[in-house]
């Protein structure tokens, strides 16, 4: 956690519910903070100091000591009744308001469809999904080729599970379909299950039940609300990966453009490789027109990125290709018959329904697309009515398109994808991390090397394995800073980023940025005896030796929202030890949760309720005035 926390930090705590009210935390806080002035400017005044000081001690004790009567007259039970009544948000409401609830929690289509103003949404729908389909036609197509498949099956991947997304998924301008990455998954799956590529019946049948078992896995995710899994994926990660993924997928259709095999492999290695060795079979003019549809693709994309008023043509791009090469088939077909006589949690559910049901209808695993999703919102999608749309033009396509597609060039298609795919390549995202972090900078360049070297699949296992020991890390190595009290307030604030952050001899004051747990409590424990070390090197003011002393450890808990079993035995250890070492351990602001379970556990008896305070300044001044009476009676 970065030292940001320290200006986001509230100025007073406060032993406070998590429901509490702000506004009334808020007051309780101006009234502290006016009371704390009010006494620091009037310095002289002796009589009204201790006023304050009894007033300050009076509100602490108060406002624990509602807690604790709160604290015995609230027995809660072992297990909520209601966590497992399923129907208990349903009680006392009109059944049909329930049932329109629980139809539109199922089939969220059913929202959207009793309230759909056709006269304000149908136009804008209708240009979103005809924009979409036209894009989605030759790139389904393309895609297909890189999961291994024959151009048909990207169709048909287009169609059910479209329609089916639009009836159960909750985005109105997520595009789903085939895409890039997804397909290269597929082909390396089978190909790494040895399904031979060129049984088409075979491999298209493993797709299909590859599409079953991918979208019975996300209803599962979908149901049990584990979306969040993907959380744990750190940014720099994900871009290295797509990254590499997009090189991958660039190199697998090298074939089509220079006009001889080569054979696929998970490693850019072997890949490079073949297509040295095969360099004599080298056909300059498949090479020349693949060339041409790159750079027309890149071309309409940049003028559509560029000129909002031409931002149509990053979606009729592939259209376009595919319609110039259509015209250069009919000229050349033409000229021969002259001659020789002389042409996207609901997510998860959503989008894993139309994977299982698109399975029985020809398709392979779908997912959401980022550049079609782009298109759809630009365009103006505000409904279901659009993905309709776009698979309603993928099912005229195949009805009346299907023989002029049959002559579209695989080195078209292999254009459309390299094109697509260079957008993958998240250049920027490199630029940025080399500024901002060169610890995510490395996370990326080895998820990205990992993908071109090792392949997808270890890939994969690197960029997952590789953010969840940045979790683990970063969790385990919480960010703790040593505080001090800020020129003339009754603030205390981290002293490495506040300079003119003063700390108090003879006491030191420490925050932990995050949840106690197991994982980090012997870091914890660690930073404390560090702390204290670097304490016990400071100078003293005065001539006393005892005011070098450590007298006092002050926690300032705020941001220790939990504390786990491991975590309550660490704590008690720490203050067994100061207690025998003769060192006050005190808490400011701990959340009623960490109460909880501090005096569930014991901890409590050992560190007092007199040692729990509202905020660090309160806690500063209960220490200080102990340490005089202390010195007084030495």
């Amino acid at each position: 956690m970065s030292e940001q926390n320290d200006a986001q930090q509230p100025s007073e705590g406060f032993v406070t519910e998590q429901n509490e009210d702000p506004t009334v935390m808020n007051e309780r806080v101006i009234y502290m903070t006016s009371m704390s002035r009010d006494g620091a400017e009037e310095g002289g005044d002796e009589a009204s100091e201790e006023g304050d000081q009894a007033e300050e001690e009076s509100l602490n004790e108060g406002v624990i000591g509602a807690y604790r009567k709160k604290r015995k007259s609230t027995a809660k039970p072992l297990i909520d009744p209601d966590l497992f009544d399923i129907f208990s948000e349903c009680r006392g409401k009109d059944p049909k308001d329930v049932f329109y609830r629980i139809l539109e929690t199922c089939v969220p289509a059913t929202k959207w469809l009793r309230t759909y103003d056709h006269k304000a949404y149908l136009q804008d729908d209708l240009i979103a999904g005809l924009t979409v389909g036209i894009m989605i036609v030759p790139q389904s197509m393309a895609y297909a080729l890189i999961a291994g498949l024959p151009t048909q099956y990207g169709l048909y991947s287009s169609i059910i599970p479209i329609y089916i997304y639009a009836l159960f998924g909750s985005s109105r301008q997520l595009a789903v379909g085939p895409v890039a990455l997804v397909s290269l998954l597929v082909e390396a799956g089978l190909r790494n299950l040895g399904v031979d590529e060129d049984d088409e019946e075979e491999y298209a049948a493993y797709a299909h039940t590859l599409a079953f078992l991918c979208g019975m896995f996300q209803i599962f995710l979908g149901i049990f609300r584990l979306g969040f899994i993907i959380d744990f994926l750190s940014h720099a990660v994900v871009s290295g990966f797509t990254s590499g993924a997009a090189v991958t997928i660039g190199l697998s259709q090298l074939k089509y453009l220079v006009g001889y095999k080569i054979e696929k492999s998970s490693s850019i290695y072997d890949t490079l490789s073949s297509a040295i060795k095969g360099i004599d079979d080298f056909q300059v003019g498949t090479f020349i027109m693949g060339s041409i549809w790159i750079t027309m693709l890149l071309t309409f994309k940049h003028l559509g990125k560029t000129y909002p008023k031409l931002k149509m043509l990053r979606a009729l791009g592939p259209l376009i290709v595919s319609n110039l090469v259509f015209n250069l088939i009919v000229v050349v077909l033409s000229t021969m018959i002259v001659g020789f006589t002389r042409w996207n949690e609901q997510e998860l559910s959503g989008i894993g329904l139309s994977n299982a049901i698109g399975s029985f209808f020809g398709g392979y695993p779908i997912t959401g697309s980022f550049s079609r999703s782009a298109v759809n919102n630009e365009t103006g999608a505000k409904s279901g009515v659009a993905a309709l749309v776009t698979a309603s033009m993928v099912v005229f396509a195949l009805l009346l398109l299907t023989e002029a597609m049959y002559f579209l060039p695989k080195n078209a298609l292999a254009a459309i994808v390299m094109s697509a795919v260079l957008g993958l390549i998240d250049t920027d995202e490199v630029a940025f991390l080399w500024k901002v972090s060169k610890k995510d900078l490395s996370t990326w360049v080895i998820s990205f090397l990992g993908v071109l070297f090792l392949g997808v699949e270890l890939g994969i296992a690197i960029a997952v394995s590789l953010s969840l020991v940045l979790v683990i890390y970063e969790s385990a190595r919480p960010h703790t800073a040593e505080l001090g009290k800020l020129p003339n307030t009754t603030v205390y604030r981290n002293i490495r980023q506040y300079e003119d952050a003063a700390t108090v001899e003879g006491m030191i004051i420490l925050r932990i940025d995050a949840p106690i747990y197991f994982a980090n409590t012997s870091y914890v424990k660690e930073k404390l005896r560090q702390y204290e070390m670097m304490a016990s090197m400071k100078p003293s003011s005065t001539n006393n030796l005892r005011g070098q002393e450590l007298r006092f450890v002050i926690l300032e808990m705020s941001p220790v929202t939990s504390i786990d079993s491991t975590g309550l035995h660490a704590l008690k250890d720490i203050v067994s030890e100061y207690k025998l070492r003769g060192i006050g351990f005190v808490l400011a602001n701990p959340n009623r949760k960490v109460l909880e379970a501090l005096e569930q556990a014991g901890i409590m008896d050992k560190i007092g309720f007199n040692h729990i305070f509202l905020n660090v300044h309160f806690a500063v001044e209960a220490c200080r005035k102990s340490m005089l009476q202390e010195d007084e009676a030495v």
